[in-house]
């Protein structure tokens, strides 16, 4: 099993003091010893490559030592593995005095000696313990010195982190202290060990160990024979203390006052089309006392009366404060009722104000970022999108089944709203599109001819194509599935691999076939090239994504397989041209090329008054690199397929 996350469970035993410490404590207590005898070095080259890297990042000014230096000076502490060996495993059970010479002053000098030895100072000690009591033996033998690499690593990025401007351990100088505290090894080796991998049934109650000890050490006796088989019923849940630990905590965690508010915009021009979002930085007070920096999204309706009365026709916030208020944390129980312990698939939502604000968990404070938005999304990324996008539809399916999701706000994509407005905009795009095409050689001139035939039926055969057949899998499609919506956390910053996406905007959500969703995805986030390959790939990853989360659901039902999915993909192929060439410009192009969506609009409702086509912006005047490849592969994509 490999894990990507540690999570520390016992912080009792902290000490400013060589990290050499830590790291033989964790090899000799947590690594396997044919990992420590083949991979020794490795976990040292880890541990110092880690800390270098955080140092780095801490900003670290002064000297950082080197894997050599590291190397020598865990060399230099390994004797303390000796020393935990000799002392400190046997005072976990018994008196030091029963394992020296009886003479008061030859325990005195050893115990003092043994002290000097195993004082609790070097990083190596909560590696050696680590090492033996949690990883396996044949990764220990075969990778320390990669464990020990990871250590150096992580450390140096964290006190990087921190600003610390101390000389930071390299992978040379943990391996040297690593080699020196040795003696922590066979301390924990003897001692530790024997619980940490023996069997549960096996193991004595602590308290009764502890008990047996003290009343032994006060009679100057040895523990009694059979003392690690003492054990005890489990203490009696004390729901009282334990409501009242969880409530003071609570209460020491929440803001009660904010003292300082800094905003600014959360993304760049033409970033964002349907709202303005700010990033609010503030400074509250908690309960404990303490101050706390914290940040949140605002998310409001766009001001200008252009973009408002656009919106507003739309109807984008009223369903997405109805996603975030309603339909999303029924999601979140439905996850919760079939045992889902992924993160939710969202950013949390602190309040909402009808229906023109929402006020967000700023995602980026965990480590989420955007991808480029015109490079598109790389096929790892691109498939976790995917897989998320079919547990989104699948979650959604059995909540319409359980009436869940309300049908009058979502019943009909958004732009149904805007009926005859919508099918005059496109045909004055179309006709800019036809002219571009026109102008790209005798080539083109069959497509052209081709596309101005479907131009009067395009947007109707469109907005038809949205809605259900009888037999269709209906699911609450995100509806606007392109690169900007989504966030990313990777493995590390050095490992660019995803490991969780979040949604981020759910105001084009509507009921219908899932092949929406997929079309969109593709024609936003995968070039030509990649499309073409990668096509039946990303189909088959939602179908075996929907299928898990169906199973999960115990659903009894119908679930598209990837032959049924593949035809419907086919059935919706108009999907992939409208969304291709009614976005791409936008949502590939370069935001200086892309006029303020607000003058934008004033100009083409002017223009109509006169009994103009428009004046606005031609998107299609200029088009270039991703956006014009994407139109062009769509447009002859659609002749080969019969769309058009």
């Amino acid at each position: 099993m490999l894990f990507i996350f540690v999570i520390f469970l016992d912080l009792q035993i902290f000490a400013r003091t060589t990290p050499a410490y830590d790291f033989h404590i964790f090899v000799g207590s947590s690594v396997r010893p044919e990992v420590i005898v083949d991979h020794y070095e490795e976990l040292i080259r880890q541990y110092s490559d880690a800390s270098r890297t955080y140092l780095a990042k801490l900003g670290y000014k002064e000297d950082i030592p080197t894997y050599e230096q590291t190397k020598e000076m865990f060399e230099k502490k390994s004797v303390l593995m000796i020393g935990f060996a000799l002392v400190l495993g046997h005072l976990i059970t018994n008196d030091t005095s029963h394992y020296v010479t009886p003479e008061e002053n030859e325990r005195q000098e050893a115990e003092a000696k043994a002290k000097g030895i195993c004082a609790r100072d070097s990083p190596m000690r909560d590696l050696y313990y680590f090492f033996l009591s949690s990883v396996r033996l044949e990764v220990r033998n075969q990778h320390i010195d990669k464990l020990l690499q990871a250590y150096a690593d992580s450390l140096k990025h964290y006190l990087l982190r921190l600003q610390y401007e101390g000389p930071i351990p390299d992978m040379g100088s943990i391996q040297e202290v690593f080699k020196e505290k040795i003696l922590h090894m066979l301390d924990f080796s003897m001692s530790i060990v024997l619980i940490a991998t023996g069997e549960t049934q096996d193991m004595p109650d602590m308290e009764i160990m502890a008990k047996a000890f003290t009343e032994a050490k006060e009679k100057g006796e040895k523990l009694p024979e059979g003392f690690w088989d003492v054990n005890s019923e489990a203490m009696a849940e004390d729901k009282d203390w334990l409501e009242s630990v969880l409530k003071r905590k609570a209460y020491e965690e929440s803001p009660l006052r904010v003292l300082g508010v800094e905003g600014g915009a959360a993304v760049g021009k033409n970033e964002n089309y349907l709202s303005n979002l700010t990033k609010l930085k503030t400074t509250v007070l908690l309960g404990s006392g303490k101050t706390k920096k914290m940040t949140v999204m605002v998310k409001n309706q766009p001001m200008g009366d252009f973009m408002k009365d656009f919106t507003n026709r739309l109807g984008v916030f009223m369903r997405e404060i109805t996603m975030y208020r309603d339909v999303l944390p029924k999601m979140a129980d439905l996850m919760e009722e079939i045992d889902d312990t992924d993160e939710p698939m969202w950013a949390k939502c602190y309040d909402v104000r009808l229906y023109d604000r929402l006020v967000l968990e700023d995602l980026t404070a965990r480590g989420y970022k955007m991808a480029s938005r015109i490079e598109g999304l790389n096929l790892d990324s691109c498939l976790l999108v995917v897989k998320n996008i079919a547990k989104f539809h699948g979650l959604s399916h059995v909540m319409l089944k359980r009436a869940e999701i309300p049908w009058e706000i979502f019943r009909y994509n958004v732009w149904k709203n805007l009926k005859e407005g919508f099918h005059q905009q496109y045909m004055s795009n179309y006709n800019k599109l036809l002219r571009t095409i026109g102008r790209w050689g005798d080539d083109w001139e069959d497509v052209r001819q081709r596309f101005e035939k479907a131009m009067p039926t395009f947007t109707e055969r469109m907005l038809e194509a949205m809605e259900p057949v009888p037999g269709d899998f209906v699911v609450l499609n995100h509806g606007d599935c392109w690169t900007n919506n989504f966030l990313f956390r990777n493995a590390s910053d050095q490992n660019e691999t995803p490991i969780s996406m979040k949604f981020v905007d759910f105001q084009l959500c509507f009921m219908g076939p899932p092949s929406y969703d997929l079309h969109y995805l593709l024609v936003s986030t995968l070039k030509p090239d990649s499309y073409k390959k990668n096509r039946d790939l990303v189909i088959r990853t939602y179908c075996d994504a929907l299928k898990s989360t169906m199973l999960k659901l115990n659903y009894e039902g119908d679930v598209p397989d990837l032959e049924s999915m593949k035809q419907l993909m086919e059935r919706t192929h108009l999907y992939y041209l409208f969304n291709a060439i009614s976005l791409a410009p936008v949502v590939l192009g370069e935001s200086r090329d892309i006029p303020d969506l607000e003058d934008a609009l004033k100009q083409e409702k002017e223009a109509r008054m006169r009994g103009e086509e428009g004046t606005a912006w031609n998107m299609y005047d200029d088009l270039k690199g991703h956006a014009k490849s994407v139109i062009q592969f769509a447009l002859r994509d659609a002749v080969e397929n019969g769309v058009i």
